[in-house]
């Protein structure tokens, strides 16, 4: 188990599984705000998290990702984001309303999970060409039920 520093937080503003077997734990909003009808906001959570150094690879990072009640009650969710290793800055969680009418983030209300994941660093090189594959370049929508 890896230790994550995290500043700024009292215990209840902790990131927090719910449950044993929860991969992401619960972030906080720090402060009310209004995220309108069909519009997006930036949703402070008030902490700053310190990830390990585990060595050269793989690193980690922190993903922040939307909670399934609030899009399945009111169409509210978050962007998926990316948290590298090296921000240590406040963690910021950007809204998206696609409900009928504003939805107002409450200081305290949980706006999103945070999931620490090992990533794999690769070599980019340019390529002239690929290997054939079944699939090849079909893209959106080639599986069926678009």
């Amino acid at each position: 188990m890896y230790i994550v520093g995290v500043i700024n937080a009292t215990e209840n503003e902790l990131p927090m599984y719910s449950y044993a077997r929860d991969s992401g734990g619960d972030l906080r909003a720090a402060q009310d705000t209004l995220i309108p009808c069909k519009g997006s906001a930036v949703v402070n959570t008030g902490i700053r998290i310190e990830l390990p150094d585990i060595g050269p690879y793989p690193i980690l990072e922190a993903q922040i990702r939307p909670r399934s009640g609030l899009a399945a009650k009111f169409g509210v969710f978050c962007n998926f984001g990316t948290v590298d290793g090296g921000y240590t800055g406040e963690l910021k969680v950007i809204m998206f309303n696609l409900g009928e009418a504003d939805y107002l983030v409450e200081a305290g209300d949980k706006i999103a999970q945070l999931v620490i994941a090992k990533v794999e660093r690769v070599c980019f090189q340019p390529a002239l060409v690929f290997l054939e594959t079944e699939r090849g370049d079909n893209g959106l929508g080639s599986t069926g039920n678009a």
